[in-house]
């Protein structure tokens, strides 16, 4: 019998390269999303290191309360901007996974069907195998038997 061939393990490579593809852009939005939560955890760092230096200063007067107040609201801004940027990537993100889990499902569809398909070809083999065992002893036998009930020569006297 020959050997066991998987007539789409073509098609299975190509799965298997497309769920690690989607994986592989999953981790990009996710260290997309760490560099807007360390974006966002240095402003408001930042923030607060400018309102400890202004308030901590000794001298404290309207222009640089003023200056405080505006790079507040800016560091506001900005804030708000990487806040929406997070919530956009945790979408996509969202979609990723769901991308990521029907690649992997497709994958491990053709997986199945694999490894069914190898499971009935070993069933057959092995049926094969047995039936040519069964032939081969029957044969043996049958010679065996051939041997010892050889009618034996008459001697003439």
């Amino acid at each position: 019998m020959k050997r066991f061939h998987f007539r789409l393990e073509t098609v299975l490579r190509w799965r298997e390269e497309q769920a690690r593809g989607e994986e592989t852009l999953l981790d990009r939005l996710r260290l997309e999303l760490l560099a807007h939560q360390k974006a966002l955890a240095h402003v408001a760092n930042t923030l607060q290191r400018e309102q400890q230096a202004v308030l901590a200063s000794p001298q404290l007067n309207g222009a640089s309360l003023a200056a405080l107040d505006t790079f507040r609201r800016r560091s506001h801004r900005e804030s708000l901007r990487i806040q929406a940027a997070i919530a956009a990537c945790e979408q996509r993100i969202e979609k990723q996974k769901a991308a990521v889990r029907e690649a992997r499902r497709r994958h491990k569809l053709l997986e199945n069907l694999r490894g069914r398909r190898h499971a009935a070809w070993q069933t057959a083999f092995d049926l094969e195998i047995e039936q040519q065992a069964g032939e081969l002893f029957l044969a043996r036998h049958a010679r065996a038997l051939a041997a010892t009930s050889r009618p034996e020569p008459i001697e003439e006297t």
